[in-house]
């Protein structure tokens, strides 16, 4: 499995692959038209796929806002390919981590919603720590329907 930036062809497989788990999987109601900032692409140079021999298997997203701050966007891995053993989630990350240091952010804000409870292990486990919604920086784009928050500090 690789990590590469989002090509055109992704565009229409990856917002599938969004739409799908959060329908199916989390019974959140999503149309095509929700996810069309990963198909046509909203995030320029900070998306990317995890392909796995051609098949993409997950997605992750970088949008900078504010002065110097990264909003991680996008963390999806499909069911089959979730889990330490598979690595993709971690590539996934680590991939958008790297891009945040060399972009010289400071930190990285994500949103949630707290019926995620394995992504939530997952983002404490890289060193993430919960906020609380009024400590959400001013300009971070909050999507319904995020209700849990955090912050990865890179200034260190």
């Amino acid at each position: 499995m690789l990590v590469r930036h989002w090509q055109p062809d992704d565009g229409p497989v990856a917002a599938e692959l969004i739409r799908a788990i959060l329908n199916d999987e989390f019974d959140f109601p999503v149309t095509r038209a929700d996810v069309d900032d990963v198909e046509f692409n909203a995030y320029g140079e900070g998306l990317w796929v995890g392909d796995d021999h051609g098949r993409i298997v997950g997605t992750v997203a970088l949008l900078v806002y504010g002065d110097r701050q990264g909003a991680l966007r996008r963390m999806f891995v499909v069911a089959d390919r979730r889990g330490s053993a598979f690595g993709v989630g971690q590539a996934l990350m680590d991939r958008l981590v790297a891009e945040a240091r060399l972009r010289n952010l400071e930190d990285i804000i994500l949103g949630t919603v707290a019926k995620f409870d394995r992504a939530l292990g997952f983002y404490a486990k890289n060193g993430y720590v919960q906020i609380p919604h009024h400590a959400v920086p001013c300009g971070f784009p909050v999507m319904p329907p995020d209700d849990i928050f955090y912050r990865l500090d890179l200034s260190a």
